[in-house]
């Protein structure tokens, strides 16, 4: 039912400079990609319209991406000398991921429910998660035949549910509650923090960031990721996509600035929380699913870590 996980771990082994075909590579998959993010956003903007359903083009097309990430999750956790139970892990990701969406359309077209059970949409995400640790545990004691590695196993399931379901769940709830603005505006602010860090750490990074954690790192790159998630956030929050001429917002003119340096900060994490992860199991990438990239984790390890933070400025009144 599910894909096999691969349990022989890579060679952690010092990887040779770029080539340009590398960054050929790179630069062609990159665009790629986000022509066809866009191309789905443009979709999924006209389905609003005509169906009033937010993310039924986006929703689609993040399931797919998380179940990616899933799979990847799983074969770090195998190389790790773990053993998770692959459909738990997969079915209690799902779960979260579809609680955050199917519930406010739910809530939406049956209000006489939401008012009979007092309980919002934001309430059956919790019980998706609490449904998905209690799955996790029913499994494990079924499996169970000798004391050792239990803990360890439950760990490392719950940890995937946190990291894939509840991190991509944030990201659902950006497009469902803020629109497809504020979901752009943070994947702009957060990849053009990727790619300025990648472009000024191998032109100018001298400094270590976390040599023990991922040796290519700068500070230099992390300073340069900074300032362009801030012109990221400027560009896509008052130049492609400014507030309406009227709107009611209380937020500030200038919140852009803390959005993109906030966004900018958690993006640099994301990236290192990933390298945590794979420098433990000796892992160079997550996968190999993305030429140029590496696995869907090496390339949304970023944007997962600064997605509640993202939502956060949005909730809060910051940027709207």
């Amino acid at each position: 039912m599910f894909p096999a996980i691969e349990t022989q771990a890579k060679a952690d082994e010092p990887s040779a400079p770029p080539t340009r075909d590398d960054l050929s590579r790179r630069v062609v998959v990159g665009t790629s990609l986000a022509g066809f993010l866009l191309a789905v956003c443009y979709g999924d903007y006209w389905l609003e319209i005509l169906l009033d359903i937010p993310g039924v083009a986006l929703f689609p097309v993040l399931m797919v991406f998380a179940m990616a990430a899933t799979r990847e999750i799983l074969e770090l956790t195998v190389a790790g000398g773990v053993r998770p139970i692959p459909w738990v892990v997969y079915s209690s990701c799902a779960l979260v991921i579809c609680s955050s969406w199917f519930t406010p359309l739910w809530y939406r077209f049956a209000r006489t429910l939401y008012e009979r059970w007092h309980t919002s949409p934001s309430d059956w995400t919790l019980f998706a998660l609490a449904s998905g640790m209690m799955l996790v545990f029913i499994a494990e004691m079924r499996r169970y035949t000798r004391p050792g590695g239990i803990t360890v196993n439950v760990a490392s399931s719950v940890l995937a549910m946190l990291y894939i379901g509840l991190l991509f769940s944030f990201l659902v709830q950006i497009r469902i509650v803020w629109g497809l603005r504020a979901l752009l505006a943070t994947l702009i602010a957060v990849k053009f923090g990727d790619t300025a860090a990648y472009i000024v750490g191998k032109a100018i990074g001298r400094s270590k960031l976390a040599p023990g954690l991922s040796p290519k790192k700068t500070v230099e790159g992390a300073l340069g990721a900074v300032a362009a998630s801030c012109f990221g956030s400027w560009l896509a929050l008052s130049v492609l996509m400014p507030a309406p001429t009227g709107s009611s917002t209380l937020a500030p003119s200038w919140g852009w600035l803390p959005f993109g340096i906030l966004v900018g900060i958690f993006g640099i994490l994301g990236d290192l929380a990933e390298s945590l992860i794979k420098r433990d199991v000796a892992r160079k990438d997550s996968g190999t699913l993305i030429p140029g990239f590496g696995g869907v984790l090496d390339l949304v390890d970023s944007v997962l870590i600064s997605s509640p933070v993202a939502y956060a400025c949005w909730a809060f009144g910051l940027v709207g």
